[in-house]
């Protein structure tokens, strides 16, 4: 459950990014961990893409399978767990989680994959395996995620690039008034 602004912007903030990066055809969407802001996320793309199956990675398999339960009577879906991070990987075109784990060879032509971390915080070697990093802050290796979101720049370009949103858990990203506004929608249809 979303409670807080900053948990508010960042949930808008991450389904924004889904709808411009997320494969149009995402019907798959995993959970790498359970953790609540992963999972709010993925509530919140639930809201820009019509998934058909949930499924969750957690070292904690009895907590992946109350989290497949809850996600998938939240989402209408059926919830599945899986034991092997690379299976559940190989198997979505949508995932949600830590990124501080994630590894270049669980990638694959049209995944998106949203992180909790910030683009500083994961592999080089997954960094430069996407076609697509958009990160709070734009690099050699990123681009802005409000430019992404604004649309002032070309998220997915096609349905076979891999993609990345990277989403740090600090203090709400400064953005244009036209995103701010964007953002401020995104909430009210989440929470609606």
């Amino acid at each position: 459950m979303v409670e807080t602004n900053g948990q508010r912007h960042a949930v808008a903030t991450g389904a924004l990014a889904a709808e411009r990066l997320a494969p149009r055809a995402a019907r798959v969407a995993g959970l790498f961990g359970t953790a609540e802001a992963a999972r709010a996320q993925l509530r919140a793309a639930a809201h820009v893409r019509q998934f058909e199956r949930v499924l969750v990675f957690s070292h904690d398999t009895q907590g992946a399978a109350r989290c497949a339960v809850e996600l998938g009577a939240a989402l209408g879906l059926d919830g599945e767990v899986m034991t092997d991070a690379a299976a559940l990987f190989g198997a979505c075109d949508f995932v949600v989680g830590d990124g501080a784990a994630l590894r270049p060879d669980w990638l694959h032509a049209g995944l998106h994959v949203t992180l909790l971390n910030s683009a500083e915080g994961i592999n080089a070697d997954v960094l430069a395996t996407a076609d697509v990093v958009a990160a709070e802050s734009a690099s050699e290796e990123t681009l802005a995620l409000e430019d992404v979101i604004g649309g002032a720049v070309e998220g997915r370009r096609s349905e076979a690039d891999i993609t990345i949103c990277a989403l740090s858990a600090a203090a709400p990203m400064a953005v244009s008034p036209d995103v701010a506004q964007m953002m401020k929608d995104m909430s009210a249809k989440i929470a609606g």
